[in-house]
């Protein structure tokens, strides 16, 4: 045996420190690597986006696909908009009445199917903010405003919870810039960015300005899945303050609406929501293509029993987090609490019942609020728990992957084909795998293990 593993091993040393070396080469490679491909997609895809800003015309938000004309998000925006900015605004929940402006919007484009608006009515508020302006300026100004303030709730949680260098964090709003997902969010103009914005003024006013954090929240609610699981944690954290500050916010936000477009709109929302929602076939809806658990239970199930089964799948996730909690008292006060943020944020885009690939956005402030290094080498080779490395290492490889969701998305569209739901599958996968990574290291987590952080 001693020929194999001797007694003095010096002569060994040569040999390891040799493997050590290359090690460490192939690993810079890869840290090279990583950064030119996103450097190189960034540059592509901002010149994509740009070109798209430039030609202006309805081009930019619908194409003809299988037969029918498809429009991005944002024009559903910009259709709502235009409806509440008229004398139709009391109406904006009647499908005849968005029917009616978006042919005439779309024209001289044929429309065939309609696009339900079916965002909440605290929504509107924001989207009249753009019924001034002509569709392309509309455009170009709501995804600057959206990149801006995403742009900046992240720098405001990194530069909070100090856990990465100057380097590191423009590595990680490279990673988050140079992704599938936000480019996808850009080019359609969606709100995620938006939303992480208020879900960073959340996370980081929740230590010590609770009214501001509460508000925050209330704001996030022009998507409303986001918040059960976060107003659970209000009251596992006994943040009470941020509790009562969300609802009166929320309500408030309501009674603005309300006063806006007519008492009469509370109950013309539900019913138009619960029709076009439920409805497998509706235009813009797509479940089976979802990235959360409804994208493959929608495979076997209706849509009705896919809800119940989505809700209660959160619902189990907010025991998860109460298991964890007990925990996560055992860590450092701000890592503990980035911790308990990081993983009901993740559970919720596991669980939500309405996550297409452009909500994946949101897992980057899940990310800001748990990195702790983004750098290859030193997540291989310092001491950590098997389960963060798994962590970092899937953040690290998500904006490599969300480019096969991407090409997917704009090789098939939306039409029901294996091609064009197994890569949501598979980033449904990643995030329940990073759940499992999150729990297991928290839940044998032991004080010893503490890390430089701060409380965002």
């Amino acid at each position: 045996m001693r020929f194999f593993f001797p007694k003095n091993s010096q002569h060994l040393a040569p040999i390891l420190m040799a493997l050590s070396s290359r090690r460490a080469k192939y690993l810079r490679l890869a840290s090279f690597s990583f950064l030119v491909f996103l450097s190189a997609w960034l540059i592509l895809t901002s010149g994509v986006l740009i070109k798209v800003a430039i030609d202006g015309g309805l081009e930019m938000v619908a194409l003809q696909d299988a037969g029918f004309l498809r429009t991005r998000d944002f024009f559903n925006y910009y259709e709502v908009a235009k409806i509440v900015a008229s004398e139709d605004r009391s109406n904006v929940y009647d499908a005849a009445t968005q029917y009616k402006w978006r042919k005439t919007l779309l024209a001289p484009l044929k429309v065939t199917d309609p696009f339900p608006f079916q965002y909440p009515p605290h929504f509107l508020l924001l989207a009249y903010l753009i019924s001034p302006f002509s569709l392309r300026d509309a455009f170009v100004i709501w995804n600057v405003v959206g990149l801006a303030f995403g742009t900046l709730g992240l720098s405001w949680v990194l530069n909070k919870r100090n856990a990465l260098d100057r380097k590191e964090r423009i590595v990680f709003l490279l990673g988050v810039f140079g992704s599938g997902c936000t480019f996808y969010m850009l080019l359609v103009g969606q709100i995620s960015f938006l939303l992480v914005f208020f879900l960073s003024v959340f996370c980081i006013c929740l230590h010590n300005k609770q009214v501001i954090s509460g508000l925050a929240l209330a704001a996030s609610t022009i998507k409303p899945q986001l918040s059960p699981l976060l107003v659970f944690e209000l009251l596992l954290l006994r943040k009470f303050g941020a509790l009562v500050s969300f609802f009166v916010s929320f309500f408030l936000l309501l009674a603005l609406s309300g006063l806006f477009l007519g008492w009469h709109v509370f109950e013309s929302y539900p019913k138009f929501f619960l029709n076009a929602e439920m409805n497998a076939d509706t235009y813009g809806v797509f479940p089976q293509g979802m990235v959360s658990l409804r994208g493959p239970i929608s495979l076997f199930c209706d849509q009705k029993q896919v809800v119940i089964i989505c809700a209660t799948v959160m619902a189990s996730f907010a025991g998860v987090l109460f298991l964890l909690w007990k925990k996560c008292r055992t860590m450092p006060e701000g890592e503990g609490l980035n911790w308990m943020l990081a993983m009901a944020l993740l559970g919720t885009i596991i669980a939500m019942p309405h996550a297409h690939f452009q909500d994946l956005v949101l897992l980057s402030l899940t990310a800001a609020l748990t990195m702790q290094t983004t750098n290859l080498r030193r997540i291989i080779e310092e001491e950590r728990p098997l389960p963060l490395k798994l962590w970092h290492i899937i953040f690290l490889s998500y904006p490599f992957i969300s480019w096969g969701q991407y090409l997917a998305l704009v090789i098939h569209g939306t039409i029901l084909t294996w091609q064009t739901i197994l890569p949501s599958y598979i980033c449904l996968l990643l995030n329940i795998l990073l759940f499992a990574c999150g729990y297991r290291y928290l839940s044998r987590y032991t004080p010893h293990e503490k890390t430089e952080t701060n409380s965002v």
